[in-house]
């Protein structure tokens, strides 16, 4: 019986990955965070521009 348990033994598959170590913000040079800057603020404001079309475009329907 033990041969046959040993025979058939499974694998525990890892479904927590470890963290990925990411960069400190200050750490950054300050060129780099400068271009972070403008296109998180280039993403923020094609959102807010589309989210605000949508809006204006629905107010019209009611």
């Amino acid at each position: 019986m033990q041969k046959l348990q040993s025979r058939y033994r499974r694998v525990q598959l890892d479904l927590f990955q470890a963290r990925v170590k990411r960069p400190d913000w200050q750490s950054l040079p300050p060129e780099i965070q400068q271009k972070t800057l403008k296109l998180l603020a280039r993403l923020l404001h094609s959102r807010g521009a589309k989210a605000f079309a949508k809006n204006r475009k629905g107010a019209g329907d009611e």
